[in-house]
């Protein structure tokens, strides 16, 4: 009982700092990116490209599960947890009705694929090993709350039976409600400004740096990087912009209520 009390504590702390934790893998990301030189040195940086590409790949594929889970979600203003996550479903469908939190599944793809763009195995290790832990203890509080806002037998089931972090697609249910863009460009473009830039600045730092290819040389070649980095900024600035002045992104109730 006094492990299942510290995990409590632990994720209730770590929830109130989650946007600060990331910083703690910023010094093994530095002693990373030595290593990086030393892989540079070693394979002449003929992987560079087709990595990267991979690896934001990987990142893309943990946006697009936030995107399908969020816009089939109930309304994330009722159906959220006191911090705003969708630690409750509601009914659950779509992706809740294969694993019991998608957010988190998803969240670790969009790191595995950041993390594994720098080359470094063990700086990947360190990161997946520290995610965990991290969403164990976040996942324990949550499952605390969604027990108070579902106490029915419905909840208990779904429960039991819906694995936590690798989903069993068979168990599928189509989600009732239509998918809402409004939901996921409301609540994602910060996370696709996170990635976005965080794979410019990985490009940038290993051709200009690490490399040594001129400003110009870079721009020349690798002008797509600029242009992609630009548009996004303009995209996430404008959803912004319609999310805190405009009534444009606003999100109706929905239909069916969080409860049944």
């Amino acid at each position: 009982m006094y492990i299942d009390q510290e995990f409590r504590r632990q994720g209730a702390f770590l929830y109130r700092w989650r946007r600060h934790t990331p910083l703690l893998l910023f010094i093994p990301g530095i002693a990373a990116v030595v290593e990086r030189i030393n892989l540079e040195r070693r394979f002449l940086g003929a992987y560079d490209d087709h990595w990267l590409l991979i690896c934001l790949a990987t990142s893309t594929l943990g946006l697009a599960l936030r995107w399908i889970t969020i816009g089939y979600a109930r309304t994330p203003e009722t159906c959220g947890s006191a911090g705003g996550s969708n630690a409750n479903p509601g009914i659950f469908d779509g992706m809740y009705s294969i694993v019991r939190h998608p957010l988190h599944l998803a969240n670790f793809f969009v790191l595995l694929g950041i993390l594994s763009a720098t080359g470094v195995w063990w700086f990947v290790g360190i990161g997946a090993l520290s995610y965990w832990l991290y969403a164990e203890r976040l996942i324990v509080v949550e499952e605390d709350w969604r027990c108070t806002r579902n106490p029915g037998v419905e909840y208990r089931d779904w429960e039991a039976n819906t694995p936590l972090f690798v989903p069993d697609f068979s168990r599928w249910r189509k989600p009732e409600l239509t998918f809402s863009f409004r939901k996921v460009f409301r609540r994602e473009y910060s996370g696709i400004m996170l990635v976005v830039s965080t794979f410019f600045v990985l490009e940038m730092v290993v051709d200009l740096f690490i490399e040594k290819e001129s400003l110009a040389h870079w721009l020349a070649h690798d002008w797509i990087w600029v242009l992609g980095l630009v548009f996004c900024w303009r995209a996430c600035a404008i959803m912004r912009t319609m999310k805190r002045h405009t009534s444009v992104l606003d999100i109706q109730t929905d239909a069916i209520t969080c409860t049944r």
